[in-house]
C-alpha cells in the first residue's frame, strides 16, 4: 500500500511541475495583429523581390568582364610613357595599361555602355532591353 501511495504521490508531484512548465495552450492571434502580420510579411517580401533584382542589375552591369592590369614605368629608372604637359616639354609617366594575366597586378572590372549610361544617371532603372534580360 505504501508503494501504490508513493507512485501516486510521484505521479500527482509529476503532474503538478508539469502543469507549472508547461507552455499555455495556443493563443488566439487577433483581427488586427493578423492584419499588420500581413502587412509586413507583403513589405519584406516586396523588398526582397527588389535586392533580387537590384543585385541581378550588378550582375549584369558590374560584373560583365574582368581586365588584368598593371603599372608601368618607374621614373626613378628613366622609364616609362612619355607625356606632353600643356607647355610642350615631355616627361616620362607611369600608367596602367593591360597586362597579361599571370603578371597582372589588379583586374579592373568593366561594363557595356548602356550598362555605364545607368550607373552614372544615378537612376535606379534599367532601360527595357536590361529588364527584359534581368526576368
Amino acid at each position: 500500500m505504501k508503494r501504490a501511495l508513493a507512485a501516486v504521490a510521484a505521479g500527482l508531484a509529476a503532474v503538478a511541475v508539469y502543469a507549472a512548465v508547461a507552455p499555455a495552450g495556443q493563443q488566439a492571434v487577433t483581427p488586427k495583429q493578423f492584419s499588420a502580420l500581413s502587412k509586413k510579411v507583403t513589405t519584406l517580401s516586396r523588398t526582397v523581390t527588389n535586392l533580387k533584382k537590384e543585385l541581378a542589375a550588378v550582375e549584369t552591369c558590374a560584373l560583365n568582364q574582368a581586365i588584368a592590369i598593371a603599372q608601368y614605368g618607374d621614373s626613378a629608372k628613366n622609364e616609362g610613357y612619355v607625356y606632353q604637359v600643356p607647355d610642350g616639354t615631355l616627361e616620362l609617366q607611369t600608367a596602367l595599361d593591360v597586362a597579361d594575366p599571370t603578371s597582372a597586378q589588379a583586374w579592373m572590372l568593366v561594363t557595356s555602355k548602356t550598362c555605364a549610361d545607368i550607373i552614372n544617371s544615378g537612376k535606379k532603372k534599367a532601360p527595357a532591353s536590361v529588364r527584359a534580360h534581368l526576368k
